[in-house]
């Protein structure tokens, strides 16, 4: 079997205990996930109440134009990457119901689980209800196995 990473689209978001057991299984394959903020568009309250709720993970912040899955035509966002661990994902799966979910203003845009070794293991552009994962055939078939619903929302391939 390939150990080749290639992308798998999800069909269909995952929500409620879908989307809780996703973040849980990240927690084997990912340390950090990333969140971005984009300068031309306002957050609201709750927004900035879950900015503040998960700055104690808060790892690097910076500037940019472009992130896994989207690449600004101009303007700047803020990314802010954060440890992944049991208690940043219990926010993450508190705040949202699903995956996209994170969209501006209501919460930050985009999450994106990162590789604890390199490169996104699950990426979103959430105010274009698109998601995907970037793994080996074999990681899929894993994922399945641990969540057995995923297989019906993700792209056999």
């Amino acid at each position: 079997m390939s150990t080749q990473r290639r992308s798998f689209t999800v069909t269909q978001e995952p929500r409620g205990e879908q989307y809780r057991a996703l973040l849980g299984e990240a927690l084997r394959h990912c340390d950090r996930f990333s969140l971005v903020q984009r300068s031309e568009c306002i957050i609201d309250e709750a927004a900035k109440k879950v900015l503040v709720e998960l700055s104690p993970h808060l790892r690097e912040e910076r500037t940019v134009s472009e992130w896994p899955g989207t690449k600004l035509l101009g303007g700047t966002a803020t990314l802010r990457e954060y440890e992944l661990s049991e208690a940043s994902a219990a926010i993450l799966g508190r705040v949202a119901e699903g995956l996209y979910d994170w969209c501006q203003p209501a919460r930050p845009e985009d999450l994106v689980l990162w590789r604890a070794s390199d490169g996104p293991w699950l990426v979103t552009i959430a105010h274009e209800r698109d998601a995907y994962f970037e793994v080996t055939a074999a990681e899929r078939d894993e994922l399945f196995r641990a969540i057995p619903a995923l297989s019906s929302v993700i792209e056999a391939g």
